[in-house]
């Protein structure tokens, strides 16, 4: 059962680009943990932002590299999102 879900976010040095984070995230499931490495948020023009898994460049697209499904997407995206929220606003108040 997961017991916990944390985030470790970097924001983008490019504020103005579509990608404004990156972020890690571990899931803790008590006796062992999961780190996905890779998770990006995008905030594209007028709309809220959103979190995009670890992906890579294919000879023609971009594949996901994790696929996350149900309450365990939701769990990290919900992490991802509240903690991209956090490092906005105090490196806003900087």
């Amino acid at each position: 059962m997961l017991k916990d879900v944390s985030v470790n976010l970097t924001l983008s040095k490019k504020p103005d680009n579509i990608v404004r984070a990156f972020a890690d995230v571990t899931l803790d499931f008590g006796d062992g943990t999961v780190k996905m490495c890779g998770f990006r948020v995008l905030v594209p023009d007028g709309k809220p932002p959103w979190v995009s898994p670890p992906a890579r460049h294919g000879e023609k697209a971009w594949f996901d590299m994790v696929v996350l499904r149900g309450a365990v997407k939701k769990l990290v995206d919900a992490a991802v999102i509240k903690e991209f929220e956090r490092v906005s606003q105090a490196a806003a108040k900087a």
